[in-house]
């Protein structure tokens, strides 16, 4: 099968990269200076469950894809995909399935909408994924999970879910079909995690600090005070940030999934919310 990973961030660069390894048909797009590194370099994958790799991917922008794909993984930003349903149409045949992993509710529908044509999915991802530099993709931890399945009144072609869970698994990824992704997806953004995990991001090691329902990535080393109070409330103190050198988080592209309903990431000039 081809597969198609449109945005190579934390999420989408691990899936590709695992994909990759185990030698199946994939091809990437990326944008700017991480799109350049890419081509010129390889994409760089450092991966607790994998090591350490340069794995030569084809990559190009949206506009420069011709070909077709079986399999489309949408792993851009929630804001962005308004901007890939062309890539999307011109992508897709008759038995393409398009896996939009991007944890937000409802982006299913939301890109069936937009590409009527075309088979969409949904899906939920368990990972620890950021971009680590240009051109470099960090995975961490042991946890990489993928959930998928078919909204309600989605035909899909016979064998074309198992195909794609028997090539996620042969590369390492546990994939789950769900019989209720409605379920599944609302499970994956108010669920639980009654811990904390430490990750060492650019340099700074860094907290994930679990109160609520809410995650939040505390850069111990940037002078950072952030305090939560009650269920669903998030109060974020005064934040100091240093420059933008070695030690800086900016740039940060974190998704572990499935314990909180929003995520804060420091960057360079204060916090986000992404």
């Amino acid at each position: 099968m081809k597969y198609l990973i449109a945005g190579t961030g934390g999420v989408g660069g691990s899936i590709a990269g695992f994909l990759s390894l185990a030698g199946k048909d994939v091809t990437c797009i990326a944008r700017g200076a991480h799109l350049q590194a890419i081509q010129k370099d390889g994409l760089k994958l450092k991966s607790d469950l994998k090591g350490e790799h340069t794995l030569v991917i084809p990559t190009m922008n949206a506009e420069e894809f011709n070909g077709k794909a079986d399999v489309i993984f949408v792993c851009v930003k929630g804001y962005s995909v308004d901007s890939i349903t062309e890539l999307i149409k011109r992508a897709s045949h008759e038995k393409t399935v398009v896996i939009p992993i991007l944890n937000v509710y409802g982006t299913g529908p939301r890109i069936q909408r937009l590409v009527p044509g075309v088979t969409v999915l949904d899906g939920c991802i368990y990972i620890v994924g950021f971009v680590s530099g240009t051109g470099e993709i960090t995975q961490m931890g042991k946890i990489f999970r993928l959930v998928y399945g078919a909204h309600k009144g989605t035909q899909v072609a016979p064998g074309i879910m198992e195909a794609i869970q028997k090539d996620l698994q042969e590369s390492g990824i546990k994939a789950e079909i769900s019989p209720d992704i409605n379920r599944d997806l609302l499970n994956g953004r108010t669920g639980n995690i009654e811990r904390a995990v430490k990750i060492r991001a650019n340099g700074d090691k860094s907290d994930f600090c679990i109160a609520g329902k809410a995650l939040i990535l505390v850069p111990k080393a940037r002078g950072l005070n952030v305090i939560t109070s009650g269920k669903n409330r998030r109060n974020v103190g005064p934040a100091v940030i240093g420059g933008t050198k070695d030690n800086s988080v900016k740039g940060i592209e974190c998704a572990l999934f499935g314990g909180f309903d929003l995520l804060f990431v420091c960057d360079a000039v204060g916090i986000c919310l992404l």
